[in-house]
């Protein structure tokens, strides 16, 4: 390779980087991650879930639900445990789980329910700021039985994790969480 095209291969390189780096740069944004967590939710279900959620909200969500683990263990009849980590799952074996697998787990219980809905499209209408937390409006379609089809403008609630964005629990899990424990 001579010295002129090691120094033009060099300087494309420099250049295919930057360009690389840019689109690495805009796919960390929480529109984008919205828009990654519809496009995963679309092809795999609720078990896409947990990987999306930023890690103190899977421990806030697994904190939550713990207090039924421990009622169900002490009184040793574990419906839910059950339901969840599969028949005769231990307490010990249920706290040392991480909070990414504890979550899993409701997330395959819960997809089971809802594998009827099917997600279709996602369009990002736009993001509103609230401290460290950025909101993003969405506008959804999911096809909810065979054929209908149902529209709703839902509000994806995201916070800096790393180098990336990650979802804040919606409402639903908060209220799923707070059922449950309540049992």
């Amino acid at each position: 390779m001579t010295r002129k095209s090691a120094g033009t291969f060099a300087a494309s390189m420099a250049l295919i980087m930057t360009l690389l780096a840019g689109v690495a740069q805009a796919a960390n944004t929480p529109e984008q991650t919205a828009i990654d967590y519809m496009a995963a939710l679309k092809k795999d279900g609720m078990t896409a879930v947990p990987a999306f959620i930023h890690p103190d909200e899977l421990t806030r969500f697994k904190e939550m639900l713990m207090p039924l683990v421990r009622r169900e263990a002490a009184t040793g009849d574990t419906p839910v445990t059950d339901a969840l980590f599969g028949k005769g799952t231990k307490l010990a074996q249920v706290e040392s789980m991480a909070p990414v697998d504890f979550c899993s787990a409701l997330m395959r219980v819960v997809g089971d329910k809802l594998d009827d809905v099917k997600y279709s499209d996602v369009q990002v209408l736009g993001t509103v700021r609230e401290k460290d937390v950025v909101h993003v409006v969405t506008r959804v379609v999911a096809e909810v039985s065979a054929g209908v089809q149902m529209k709703s403008v839902e509000v994806i609630s995201t916070r800096k994790s790393g180098d990336g964005w990650k979802l804040l629990l919606t409402g639903q899990l908060e209220g799923l969480a707070a059922g449950l424990a309540s049992q």
